[in-house]
């Protein structure tokens, strides 16, 4: 997913060139810091509960009322993914009940 939010130009057609090995601990670190800068896409419903009830309370004052959020991307264990769902859901969506 970097190879679309990080980079200046988004790539067109085949990925064949996409590294998937995880971040390094200084990409890593980037990728969080850019997260919650001004600049960062507001498509990106990432970080910790706060942060994510911050970027779905931007989307509800527009009027928006259903958000489709992918979980899993790439190499992402099972057991994150489900304690992201699990958090997401016991953390976030009550917020917005």
């Amino acid at each position: 997913l970097s190879k679309y939010y990080f980079e200046n130009e988004r790539p067109v057609g085949r990925l064949n060139d996409v590294n998937r090995d995880f971040l390094s601990e200084e990409e890593l670190k980037a990728a969080m810091d850019f997260r919650c800068s001004p600049e960062s896409s507001t498509n990106l419903v990432v970080g910790d509960p706060e942060h994510a009830k911050d970027i779905v309370a931007q989307f509800d004052a527009c009027g928006i009322d259903e958000l489709i959020l992918v979980m899993q991307a790439g190499t992402i264990p099972h057991e994150i993914v489900m304690e992201s769902i699990k958090t997401f859901g016991e953390k976030v969506i009550p917020y917005f009940s």
